[in-house]
């Protein structure tokens, strides 16, 4: 069995290709944000599932534009104060959005369908369990362990 903390160019080495992996992550995250006006936003019901499970992220374009729209996109639209993410099924006489969870028996709303000004956006793609890697990680005992984590790391490199 080798030992690759013997070699201290060897762990500076894996340590400089995560920190480029993240900043490389978070770069990618602001281009996507300001280009397209995407938001990041955590899946918390089973509605959409086998599509969307509950702890996925679901990277929703905010810029689309409300006429665009077409049956079987699935969009995020707000009810209250709590979005949600469920696919077109209909387009009433009106113009408004019908939507439907993948999982769900019957329509959001009876006989009134998404006004414009509901409109978040239409989800692009979805990122499985990263909502709940990320909720994981923000926990102040297992940030504090990852903290320390590092800091041991970072240690051992220096040595």
């Amino acid at each position: 069995m080798v030992n690759v903390f013997k070699n201290k160019d060897t762990i500076t080495k894996y340590i400089l290709i995560g920190v480029r992996a993240i900043v490389f992550g978070l770069a990618i995250t602001i281009v996507l944000s300001l280009l397209f006006g995407c938001k990041y936003l955590k899946v918390v019901s089973d509605s959409m599932t086998p599509k969307y499970a509950i702890g996925d992220v679901v990277v929703v374009n905010t810029k689309v534009k409300y006429e665009d729209l077409q049956i079987g996109d699935v969009i995020t639209y707000k009810s209250g104060l709590t979005n949600v993410t469920h696919r077109i099924v209909d387009i009433n006489s009106r113009g408004e959005v019908i939507t439907q969870g993948d999982a769900n028996n019957s329509p959001d709303f009876s006989g009134s369908g998404i006004s414009k000004d509901k409109l978040v956006g239409k989800v692009m793609f979805g990122i499985p369990k990263l909502g709940s890697l990320l909720e994981t990680i923000a926990k102040p005992t297992n940030y504090m362990i990852l903290v320390i984590a590092l800091i041991l790391i970072l240690f051992i490199t220096i040595m």
